[in-house]
C-alpha cells in the first residue's frame, strides 16, 4: 500500500444535507475518484475539500490520471465557478510543486492562506488536553520531557505538529501500562511520569 495520498470531503451548500469523506491510499485510485467524482457534484451547490492535493502532482506515481484529474479541476473551476468551491490543503513545500504542476491552477485560486505550525506552549496544551481527557495525571517533569522531544524533533522533515504530539501520548500510554504492570496503587496507575514520555 502507498502512504494516504488524499482525503476529500464534499460538503452541501449552503445547509449541509449530506457529509461524505472518502479516504484512499492510492494516488491512481484518487485521481480516478476525482474524475468521476466532478461529473456527479457539478449540478449542485458544493464545497470541493482536497487534504494533501499535492499527491495529484507527484509525479514519481507515473500515472496519467494525476494530470487529467488536475486538468478535470481547473475546467470544473472555471466553468462552474457560481456554485463550486474548491478548497486545496497541504503541506506549504508539497503545495508548490502542486501549483507548479499546471499554470492554470494559480489564477484560479482566489485565496492563499498558510498556517504558522503550533508553538511548544500549544502542543503541550493539546498533550494535556489528550492526557486529561483519558483520565491521567501529568506530572510536571513528564511535560518538560514533551518539550524537549518537540525541541529535539521540530525541524525534522516529517514533523507531524499535533500528529507529532498525539504519537508521543499514544506510546507513552503504552510505556506507561508496561512501566505500571506490577503496581496496584490507583493513583500510580492514573499518573503520567517522565519515565513513560516516550516517542
Amino acid at each position: 500500500w502507498c502512504r494516504l495520498a488524499c482525503l476529500i470531503y464534499i460538503v452541501t451548500s449552503p445547509t449541509p444535507r449530506y457529509f461524505w469523506k472518502v479516504l484512499l491510499s492510492r494516488v491512481s485510485a484518487i485521481s480516478r475518484f476525482i474524475i468521476s467524482l466532478i461529473t456527479t457534484i457539478l449540478n449542485l451547490s458544493r464545497i470541493l475539500f482536497i487534504d494533501e492535493a499535492y499527491a495529484l502532482a507527484d509525479k514519481g506515481n507515473d500515472n496519467s490520471f494525476n494530470g487529467e484529474a488536475i486538468a478535470t479541476l481547473i475546467k470544473a473551476m472555471e466553468d462552474h465557478r457560481d456554485n463550486l468551491v474548491v478548497i486545496f490543503a497541504g503541506y506549504t513545500k508539497e503545495m508548490q510543486a502542486f501549483l507548479d504542476s499546471n499554470s492554470g491552477i494559480v489564477s484560479r485560486i482566489g485565496y492563499t492562506l498558510e498556517f504558522d505550525d503550533y508553538t511548544n506552549e500549544e502542543l503541550k496544551a493539546i498533550f494535556s488536553g489528550m492526557v486529561k481527557k483519558a483520565g491521567f495525571i501529568l506530572e510536571e517533569d513528564a511535560l518538560v520531557e514533551v518539550d524537549n522531544l518537540i525541541n529535539e524533533h521540530r525541524f525534522d522533515k516529517n514533523f507531524g505538529n499535533a500528529r507529532f504530539v498525539r504519537n508521543i501520548y499514544e506510546k507513552t500510554v503504552i510505556n506507561h501500562a508496561s512501566n505500571t504492570r506490577d503496581i496496584k496503587n490507583k493513583k500510580v496507575l492514573k499518573t503520567i511520569t517522565k519515565a513513560d514520555i516516550t516517542l
